[in-house]
């Protein structure tokens, strides 16, 4: 009797390893959408920044800042959470360069990130809009959730298992039935 190989059981073992450990790894709250846009160029200062993730989060653990070159803060308040949005008011804003950091969480686990946009003289951004249609507003369409990719992967290699085990089925029944002399 012919020992049956691991092979396809330890790739089906890895795939649901994989499912279940990057659904697990992307729970954590994710940056959706932002105002200002990240590399947006600005004309007029906003009075406030919105923060937008995939899953509502805990107002406890929500810490906003607005920082320019200097590293000057222009935070106004407290920020405020709403379900899943982040919302910190902020003082005049002269032209420069500036980042929002945020440190947020949805089940415990902290998560950190960096959003990025300058407020220029009308001159000047009228002409980044111009060689950069993505300052403009638009979305540039880059990037795919991470949890769509991951489960575009782990689909993949669980056709890919399973075509391989179906195959060394049909290879195993194939050498069951042949004689030893041949056909």
């Amino acid at each position: 009797m012919r020992a049956r190989s691991a092979g396809p059981v330890a790739l089906l073992a890895l795939a649901v390893g994989t499912v279940f450990g990057v659904t697990t790894a992307a729970a954590h709250a994710s940056l959706v959408s932002s105002t200002p846009e990240d590399g947006a160029a600005l004309t007029d200062a906003p009075e406030e920044v919105v923060l937008q993730f995939d899953e509502e989060l805990l107002a406890d653990f929500s810490q906003v800042a607005v920082i320019d070159e200097a590293e000057n803060h222009f935070e106004e308040g407290e920020p405020e959470t709403a379900g899943d949005s982040l919302t910190q008011a902020v003082t005049d804003l002269p032209s420069g360069q500036y980042r929002i950091t945020y440190r947020v969480s949805g089940d415990g686990h902290p998560v950190t990130g960096v959003v990025a946009f300058t407020i220029e003289p009308t001159d000047a951004a009228d002409t980044a809009s111009i060689a950069d249609p993505g300052a403009a507003g638009e979305p540039d369409g880059d990037g795919a959730p991470l949890g769509t990719i991951a489960m575009a992967v782990t689909a993949v290699v669980l056709v890919g298992a399973a075509g391989m085990l179906l195959a060394r089925r049909r290879s195993a029944g194939d050498d069951q039935g042949a004689s030893p002399d041949g056909p």
